[in-house]
């Protein structure tokens, strides 16, 4: 009997052992110098992981976050601009990474005091891939730079997030939209967003190679979803919506895709695959085209739904319009027409169009994956 106590004892000691090794193996997130001040959220995280850990954090101004550091936010935590205008963003830096993992229960939500259309400016991430403007520029918002060859670049995750009221206009045509990606590689998440109710684009891409899925735009008064300087990432899953409560600017539209105005030949040429993307307009004022190709962009559509706008498609310039009759690098498989909008009769001939398809998960009506945690 002492003989088997002797060895159930021994046998505790080692797994307790074993087990406080493993934990001290673990590595601990490094801690900052960045100090949180809930009721003042501003300033420059320089270095190590910033939690936030619980309810809501008032953003005062803007937050950066810099090269070799982490904004961490917990799932259900609300950031609440405080009707900052362009002083109230949050922008994650080239090498700074933000880990914002909400869930389908409990959301992270960015917004802000009065819950309006420009209020706030908006996330702003900028990364080390592709630019067709040279090996660096330097982003429209934030002004920081981003681009470079690292095709693979992460700057981290968001995910089941909500940006609301989002939009606000610096100058001229300078505004922030819900989510600016520059540069963004193809090592971040981005996945179960929402944007509703912004004064300009939902999601906007400038260059970069990040893949996208589960994107929700809901009124928002410019574009669903932008692109332009040689983005060739996947979107797949994406609804946008406006209503007939909408204010909308007058070249709003479900997607507007470019290369580069000033040379819709500069390299890389913007080459997205998209699939699975619905466009709705429920009689919004000043939104007359679904899906606007133009200045060069080459793409892959498939499965795309469109309705309520009076061009579903329209594709212009020549080179955009040689892309889809040429190189076949412009194409449109599976395009259903909810309405009786047109599409651009030069390229007609290109575009595949069939009754039936779902677009997003259920043609003009919200999809499935939509449900249950936005707004």
């Amino acid at each position: 009997m002492k003989k088997s106590i002797l060895k159930i004892t021994l046998l505790v000691s080692i797994v307790t052992i074993g087990l406080q090794s493993c934990k001290k193996d673990e590595p601990a997130a490094p801690t900052s110098t960045f100090v949180v001040n809930r009721e003042a959220l501003t300033g420059n995280i320089l270095d190590g992981t910033v939690l936030l850990e619980s309810g809501t954090y008032k953003l005062t101004g803007a937050l950066v976050v810099g090269s070799g550091a982490t904004l961490k936010i917990n799932p259900g935590v609300i950031i609440e601009s405080q009707d900052g205008g362009a002083e109230g963003y949050i922008a994650i830096a080239q090498g700074g990474k933000i880990d914002a993992q909400g869930t389908a229960a409990a959301p992270i939500v960015f917004t802000s005091k009065t819950k309006t259309p420009g209020s706030w400016g908006g996330i702003v991430i900028c990364g080390k891939s592709h630019t067709n403007l040279g090996a660096t520029a330097t982003s429209e918002v934030g002004n920081l730079p981003y681009g470079g060859t690292d095709l693979a670049d992460n700057s981290g995750t968001l995910r089941y997030v909500i940006i609301e009221g989002s939009g606000n206009k610096i100058s001229g045509d300078k505004e922030f939209n819900g989510l600016s990606m520059f540069g963004v590689g193809s090592g971040t998440t981005i996945d179960y967003i929402q944007v509703v109710e912004g004064s300009d684009d939902a999601f906007e891409w400038f260059g970069g190679s990040v893949n996208c899925s589960n994107l929700y735009s809901k009124n928002c008064e410019d574009d669903g979803f932008d692109w332009v300087e040689g983005w060739n990432g996947t979107l797949t899953n994406a609804y946008a919506v406006v209503s007939a409560t909408t204010k909308t600017v007058a070249d709003s539209k479900g997607i507007e895709a470019d290369n580069l105005q000033s040379n819709n030949l500069a390299a890389p040429i913007s080459n997205p695959t998209l699939k699975n993307i619905s466009l709705v307009s429920n009689g919004a004022p000043g939104v007359a085209i679904g899906l606007h190709v133009r200045r060069g962009t080459k793409g892959n559509f498939d499965n795309v739904f469109v309705s309520g706008y009076g061009k579903a498609v329209e594709v212009s310039d020549q080179s955009t319009i040689d892309n889809a009759n040429v190189s076949n690098s412009l194409v449109f498989t599976k395009l259903t027409i909810g309405d009786a909008g047109t599409i651009t009769a030069a390229v007609a001939a290109k575009i595949t169009a069939s009754a039936g398809n779902t677009g997003a998960g259920s043609g003009a009506t919200l999809p499935t994956w939509a449900t249950g945690w936005s707004k």
